[in-house]
């Protein structure tokens, strides 16, 4: 969508994700580039983080390959060259247990346990400005779960692929990142949200933060938090 849409009719993107929208945003920056991705603006992001003591950037060094956890340069020394003794080879997708009869079925479990409770979930959710999580919201929620297939991308989950680390993509991509972060998520719990908050801080320069008073959705329950603070980061 962006490369054929947007960038179709302007030269950049700044790309914005919240929760698993996050660390989707964060692998199409890396694949974009800082020539066609102006910015990233992640809302209390989904997405492994990584300590740098765990993660390696430069492979090079064979010694350090089995170490190496930054799934394209594994990937791509994979296809470059599949007997090299520095690649580790990727393992062959295997079906679970059941099949994707299985996967549906469990989908489908998840939703039927959890739309009764979609209004009462945002309320505490959106615990600072409950006012937000109105019956509009809690209606489209439950539209979507309702969609065909949307039990399937719940099951769907089980076949993921290794994820990219937030380290490597937002190393990969390289331009600025903003960071708008509700410290009070009770999704991760607001103590695990301040540390990932610290984590992300640390990553590299050019990423920046900013603890807001909201939850796991600040864009939506806090707005004004949310825009004054792009206003101010677009500023500098």
């Amino acid at each position: 969508f962006a490369r054929e849409i947007i960038l179709s009719k302007h030269k950049k993107v700044i790309l914005v994700g919240n929760s698993i929208g996050g660390g989707l945003s964060a692998g199409v920056s890396a694949n974009l580039g800082r020539d066609k991705c102006a910015g990233l603006i992640l809302c209390n992001s989904a997405g492994v983080i990584l300590d740098k003591a765990d993660f390696v950037d430069d492979t090079r060094d064979t010694r350090l390959w089995e170490q190496a956890l930054n799934v394209r340069q594994r990937t791509l020394a994979l296809l470059d060259d599949p007997k090299s003794p520095r690649t580790m080879p990727l393992e062959a997708f295997s079906p679970p247990p059941g099949g994707q009869v299985l996967l549906d079925a469990f989908g489908q479990l998840v939703i039927e346990l959890l739309a009764p409770r979609i209004p009462s979930l945002l309320k505490r959710y959106y615990d600072i400005n409950p006012d937000n999580a109105d019956e509009k919201l809690a209606a489209a929620i439950l539209r979507d779960a309702r969609d065909p297939g949307a039990a399937n991308v719940i099951g769907s989950g089980a076949k993921l692929p290794p994820q990219r680390s937030l380290n490597e993509v937002l190393g990969d991509f390289g331009g600025p990142v903003l960071v708008p972060q509700g410290e009070f998520d009770y999704v991760s719990g607001p103590e695990r949200t301040r540390q990932r908050a610290d984590q992300l801080a640390k990553i590299r320069p050019g990423v920046t933060v900013k603890l807001l008073k909201s939850g796991h959705c600040p864009h939506d329950e806090t707005p004004d938090l949310v825009a004054q603070t792009i206003l101010e980061w677009l500023a500098s």
